[in-house]
């Protein structure tokens, strides 16, 4: 019975391991419209996705929280809304984009909840896409994810 017992663990701990695949993240992603240092005008001005984050900003109704999930396939960091964002994400010639400047570290909670020890954003250009946009991102893939409060910020 012990042997049969202990198999039987092997075998699930040989099929946990070999079926671990990316997992979409539930979370919560925060829009700030606006353009230039001020965020003031049209456009995308700052991207923020939080894990755990339940509570819409107060003042003002250029931000946007919405919900979503967040995974990693690849070279690629997948974040897609429930929902679309309101036209004044739309930059002047009717793009919904944020430009990322500099690589942009994930937080690391969030990274491990994405299945990594490291992530970073790549500087470029990203277009929504539908509800979604596609990141390019490096990082070091984590033994196993873990679970916790994370945020990514712009």
């Amino acid at each position: 019975m012990k042997k049969l017992l202990m198999i039987l663990v092997v075998f699930l701990a040989i099929y946990g391991l070999e079926t671990k695949e990316a997992q979409a993240v539930r979370v919560t992603i925060k829009v700030t419209t606006g353009s230039g240092s001020d965020c003031s005008g049209r456009g995308i001005c700052n991207i923020s996705i939080e894990i755990a984050f339940r509570t819409a900003p107060a003042g003002g109704s250029t931000t946007q929280v919405t919900d979503g999930t967040a995974e990693v396939k690849g070279d690629k960091l997948y974040v897609t809304l429930t929902k679309g964002l309101s036209d004044m994400a739309a930059n002047e010639r009717g793009v919904k984009s944020v430009s990322i400047k500099r690589p942009q570290r994930v937080n690391q909670d969030l990274a491990k909840q994405l299945g990594f020890n490291d992530l970073v954003i790549l500087p470029s250009d990203y277009v929504m896409d539908g509800n979604s946009f596609v990141f390019d991102v490096k990082g070091s893939a984590a033994s196993s994810p873990v679970k916790g409060a994370a945020t990514m910020t712009k």
